[in-house]
This record gives C-alpha cells, structure tokens and sequence, in this order.
C-alpha cells in the first residue's frame, strides 16, 4: 500500500483491533485450554504404557496443541484483515475520499517519473478529478496531469500511467492490497500479539 494509506491502516488497526483483541483473549484463553487438556490426557494415558510410547505420545499432543494455537491466531489475524479491507473499501464514501486520492497519486507521480501523466478512476469519482484539480495537482508535483476519458471499474483509488500506456502505475485498493497484504498482516500479527510474537510467527511460517 501506499505510504500514507499504511500509516493510515496502522492507526485503523489500533482502533478496530481493539475489539478483535478481547475476542482474541476469549478465544485464545479457550484454545489453550483446549491444548493443555490435549496434552493432559496424552500423560494421563500414557502413565499406563511404556516410556518410550509415552514420550511419543506427550510430543505428538503437544504439536498439536501449539497447532491449535496456531489456527486460532491465524483466524483472528484473518478476522481483523477483513475488517481493515472493509475499511478500505468505505474510504470512497468518506468526505475525505479526494484527499486519499491525493495522496495516492503523489506517489504514482514521483514512482513514475515523467513529465506527463493520465489518471482513470471509477465512474463515480469523474466528478472528483476536475481540470481544476488537475491543473493544482499538477502545478504542485510539477508534471502535466489529464483524466483518461474512459473510467476503470476498479473498487477505489487510481491508476496512473504514461500518455503511450507503457508504464502504469496501479494505485486502485485491489492492487494496494495486493502488493502489501504481508505488511498488512504484520501490522495486525504486531497490534494482536505484540512485535516479539509477531517475529516468531513470520519464522514460524517463513
């Protein structure tokens, strides 16, 4: 995602997370309960075989249990993305919607790097993207900004690209999530579980 929308994803998430970090405790308090008696029963069963079969069987609940854990952190993590993707998707219907999208074509300017750029936005949002906003627009960043005149069905955001189309930089919500849904889960691994667990999880799955 864009820089300013990920310090805007990361102040969202402290704010949505806060509920999903309750039901987080709730669920993980019930998770490990669940593993600990996993465990349990694989002692209280194996006290009656040999030492070696008891050891086996102690290992194997005890990968299970923290697969339990696993699971159910994954699923929270999964739960508060969706929220913050919800988020996202609400930012078009939001007095401020213009400002996000100028944020969003600055960086598609200074990532691009040329002299002369057409914008496509959704059908919706053409009455957003007016020569005089344009003209601003460009007179700040230095280049020579114009609408494409077909719209893009794209769920929010822009794409930017050169007037012969060969580089474009996509900055609609799809591809911004696309490119930083690793940073999106480490933001929400990070606002769950704090930076230390969130480590161990990304090693855990790299």
């Amino acid at each position: 995602m864009g820089e300013a929308l990920l310090a805007q994803a990361r102040e969202e998430a402290q704010h949505m997370l806060a509920a999903a970090q309750q039901e987080a405790e709730v669920l993980m308090q019930a998770t490990e309960e669940e593993a600990q008696q996993i465990v349990s029963a694989a002692i209280s069963q194996a006290e009656a075989e040999a030492k070696l079969e008891a050891q086996r069987r102690i290992a194997a609940a005890e990968v299970e249990a923290a697969r339990v854990i696993i699971r159910a952190r994954e699923a929270v993590i999964q739960q508060a993305t969706d929220r913050l993707v919800q988020q996202l998707h609400a930012l078009p219907h939001k007095p401020d919607y213009v400002t996000v999208l100028e944020q969003l074509l600055r960086e598609a300017v200074t990532g691009l790097g040329r002299p002369e750029l057409y914008l496509q936005v959704r059908k919706v949002d053409c009455p957003l993207v007016t020569e005089e906003w344009l003209k601003q627009m460009g007179d700040e960043l230095g280049v020579s900004l114009h609408r494409h005149p077909e719209p893009v069905d794209i769920s929010g955001g822009l794409i930017v690209s050169t007037p012969d189309r060969r580089l474009t930089f996509d900055q609609s919500f799809n591809a911004l999530l696309h490119r930083h849904a690793d940073v999106l889960r480490a933001i929400m691994a990070q606002v769950l579980w704090g930076p230390q667990q969130a480590n161990v999880k990304e090693a855990q799955d790299g």
